[in-house]
């Protein structure tokens, strides 16, 4: 069987988040409005983790995606962002702010990933 190379393995998982894309943009909008912070965070996943507020539980919802909303702050905090990586962070999402941070956990690692934010239209 042939390897996925990360690069396809990467336009795979973009794919499989489309379906999510309404429910990404309703969390976004709900922390930022919170005023909790300013960097929100998905947090895409598999396995259980303790991070973040549960959003999607692929056992009850079906899927192959647990999906969590969490904030920079909680990262630093549990030490998933360097405390001197924080500037950088910032400015990278600065830079990219119609885009949706999202953490995935696969079996490519750990990885920050950002997607274009798609506004709900009402």
């Amino acid at each position: 069987m042939e390897e996925i190379k990360d690069s396809e393995k990467y336009v795979l998982l973009k794919e499989e988040l489309k379906i999510y894309t309404e429910l990404f943009e309703k969390a976004y909008e709900k922390v930022l409005a919170s005023a909790v912070t300013r960097f929100p965070i998905i947090v895409v996943h598999q396995e259980a983790i303790d991070i973040g507020i549960p959003v999607v539980n692929k056992a009850v919802n079906g899927g192959q995606w647990n999906i969590h909303i969490s904030w920079m702050e909680e990262f630093i905090s549990k030490k998933l962002i360097r405390p001197e990586r924080v500037d950088d962070f910032q400015a990278l999402c600065n830079d990219r702010k119609d885009h949706y941070c999202l953490f995935v956990l696969s079996d490519m690692g750990a990885k920050f990933i950002f997607l274009p934010r798609v506004p709900i239209v009402r």
